[in-house]
């Protein structure tokens, strides 16, 4: 890339971080959609739903999920069950176990832009990228109301050495203080010593490094 073109580039890029208003919002919400309670005809049931939320809310993922997978043996086909239980093994790392949820959700409802942009986010977290840039392009073609389908793209683009790419893809998000430690995840390693891409994140180090993940 020349000179010119790096200058050009950089330009419009210092433009977006300091930009007022942009294509989306971005936040550190990221995945944790969580639809509304499912209420269920069974007083056990919706008791223990309840407890499992305030269980969930406290961090208790574990205890949360064997409250969860209880109350699931007796509705093995709910939505919103299934995504809490989803959820939960994100965040204990259990991939594989996310992988399989969010892929029978995805059949099953292939217009829910939160269950696309998981599946997405599993498939990145899975080296999946393939999969992951399919079910991100889909989730953008939802509209959704975050800009984690962007950072997937962008994780992607990445992985392949398209730092062009994935510059311009970051164009679709407001920047916050959580884009600061996803440029530091391993899926930017191709392209980490690429110069418009080491100027683009000292602009966001620079602009976010000290601030909150809002």
């Amino acid at each position: 890339m020349s000179t010119k073109n790096t200058f050009i580039l950089l330009s419009s890029l210092f433009l977006v971080v300091v930009a007022t208003s942009l294509l989306v919002r971005f936040n550190d919400k990221k995945a944790d959609y969580t639809p509304p309670t499912f209420i269920s005809d069974s007083e056990n049931h919706n008791k223990a739903i309840l407890l499992a939320d305030k269980t969930f809310i406290a961090g208790n993922f574990g205890e949360a999920l064997a409250l969860y997978k209880r109350v699931l043996a007796a509705y093995p086909e709910n939505y919103p069950l299934l995504n809490k239980i989803g959820q939960i093994h994100v965040k204990l790392k259990q991939l594989q176990e996310a992988k399989a949820i969010y892929n029978k959700l995805c059949k099953k409802s292939p217009d829910n832009v939160d269950f696309q942009t998981s599946m997405a986010f599993v498939s990145m977290e899975l080296r999946d990228y393939d999969k992951a840039m399919e079910h991100a392009e889909k989730a953008i073609s939802l509209i959704p109301v975050d800009g984690l389908p962007y950072l997937i793209k962008a994780a992607v683009f990445a992985h392949r050495g398209d730092t062009g790419n994935t510059l311009a893809t970051f164009k679709n998000i407001r920047p916050t203080g959580f884009l600061v430690n996803f440029l530091k995840s391993s899926h930017f390693d191709n392209i980490r010593k690429n110069e418009a891409f080491k100027k683009y994140q000292f602009i966001i180090n620079q602009n976010f490094g000290n601030s909150s993940n809002e």
